[in-house]
């Protein structure tokens, strides 16, 4: 009895030697894969917050060379008042 134990014992940490060396290469290309998405959702965060950035300065820069002519905020000014 002893003797069919460890027989069973051996087939089933062969079989699972034989399961995780098949799924080995399996799991390494899914997390290849997670790093790689992982590392683009990052880079394309990074874009997109210098683009917003550059947006936000070009928007900034147009104002203050907007202030520059004083006709176009008073212009401006009275288009916003003559909305009320």
């Amino acid at each position: 009895m002893k003797r069919r134990l460890s027989d069973r014992h051996n087939r089933r940490s062969s079989e699972a030697s034989i399961r995780e060396s098949v799924r080995a290469p399996v799991s390494n290309s899914v997390n290849s894969t997670q790093n790689s998405n992982s590392s683009n959702s990052t880079m394309r965060k990074r874009v997109v917050r210098l683009l917003l950035g550059a947006i936000g300065a070009a928007v900034l820069a147009l104002a203050f060379i907007a202030y520059l002519r004083p006709s176009f905020v008073v212009d401006l000014a009275n288009r916003i008042v003559l909305c009320f």
